[in-house]
């Protein structure tokens, strides 16, 4: 079955790793997490069943026969949670597929390099219709040696951008398959949550309608980090300076950008990943103040995005340090709290040095009870 496409817009999506013990689930979480900003790609009935293709990794290092069989399951898992809506056919050819999966162990292949721990990508087509085509690239490799990969890496890779192939966009909630923290070093092989479930299902509705079509090729308005207007030269431009390190131009860029056309949110999440970047970098260079500045410009953006927590949170604790070396006490104490109050419980072996010289300060100050509650808020980190 060979396709015939007009020239149409491009959704591209992005899996993040970041390395925790568990995955926390929302007790206030709503049911799903449809796109607020109202934009929706999905597939339309008449291109039922989804035929699909995966590709050959045996020579792909670090490919393992098994994956395939993985991805397979991943295809089946979301045909059962749509109830049967949306079908799946493997078939023999690319050139008969919707959906492409496709095998590299380069992640120079990912295209949108700008996290380290980027893991899988998807790129949807579409049509006047709704999406016509999807690209889909798995790294056959853990990014670093943080994240354990294994064959649950594997499973929630692949469920994960499958779903972003179906039109999903990312969950806040770490309890989903599409959570936009992505893959946690999991001890148990991941499902599909009720919530995707139920997103999925209302995507599929009848009652849904996709809005990016052929027809939508100006800025690409999206309120998902994990799609990306890769087509924007400007955009292009801030991507490819993150690629090459330069983070003060790509910052440059995205704030234009983000100035221009404010509710385009992707320029706005890339802006967030460029200030963190250049914070990082700052700070790594020993310049502590301007990185923290660089972050916390990045969390005035998105209050609750995390790698800006985290980023933030250890530039203050390496100034309390510094505070600290120079007998300015009361202000290391102080940088200690800031940085304690952001870090989630996974970041145990920065919260362990900051609850310690935390308290020891807040004795010397002649605080011992404040001392006492920080140690009792933080058993086994002192």
């Amino acid at each position: 079955m060979m396709k015939h496409t007009t020239l149409g817009t491009v959704a591209l999506a992005v899996l993040l790793f970041f390395t925790a013990s568990s995955r926390a689930r929302s007790e206030t979480a709503p049911d799903n997490y449809m796109n607020a900003g109202g934009m929706i790609q999905k597939w339309p009935n008449e291109r039922m069943p989804l035929t699909f293709y995966i590709y050959p990794g045996n020579d792909v290092p670090g490919y393992e026969e098994r994956f395939a069989e993985i991805a397979k399951s991943a295809f089946e898992e979301w045909s059962a949670a749509t109830n049967g809506k949306v079908t799946f056919q493997q078939v023999d050819t690319p050139t008969r597929a919707f959906i492409n999966l496709r095998w590299t162990n380069d992640p120079s292949k990912m295209v949108v390099n700008l996290e380290p721990s980027q893991m899988g990508l998807t790129k949807i087509l579409s049509d006047k219709k709704g999406a016509t085509q999807a690209d889909i690239m798995i790294l056959t490799k853990a990014p670093n040696a943080s994240i354990i990969f294994n064959d649950i890496a594997v499973r929630f890779i692949l469920l994960h951008e499958v779903g972003h192939a179906l039109g999903l966009f990312h969950s806040t909630n770490a309890g989903d398959i599409m959570f936009a923290g992505g893959y946690t070093n999991m001890k148990e092989p991941p499902q599909i949550s009720a919530r995707d479930h139920s997103t999925i299902c209302e995507l599929y509705s009848d009652s849904v309608k996709a809005t990016i079509t052929g027809q939508d090729l100006d800025h690409y308005k999206t309120d998902d980090a994990g799609v990306r207007a890769f087509w924007d030269k400007d955009n292009e431009e801030g991507l490819a300076a993150m690629n090459k390190k330069d983070f003060l131009k790509a910052v440059g860029i995205f704030e234009k950008l983000t100035s221009e056309h404010p509710t385009t949110t992707v320029y706005k999440q890339n802006l967030i990943s460029a200030l963190n970047e250049a914070g990082n970098a700052a700070i790594s260079k020993g310049s502590i103040d301007g990185g923290i500045g660089y972050i916390e410009k990045a969390m005035s953006l998105d209050t609750s995005y995390e790698p800006s927590k985290v980023n933030v949170a250890r530039g203050y604790s390496m100034k309390a340090d510094l505070l600290l070396n120079s007998g300015k006490t009361a202000d290391a104490a102080t940088y200690y709290k800031k940085a304690l109050a952001l870090l989630p419980q996974r970041r145990k072996d920065i919260i362990d040095h900051d609850v310690h010289y935390c308290a020891l300060i807040l004795e010397q100050l002649g605080k011992a009870d404040e001392a006492s509650k920080l140690r009792a808020k933080y058993p086994g980190s002192h």
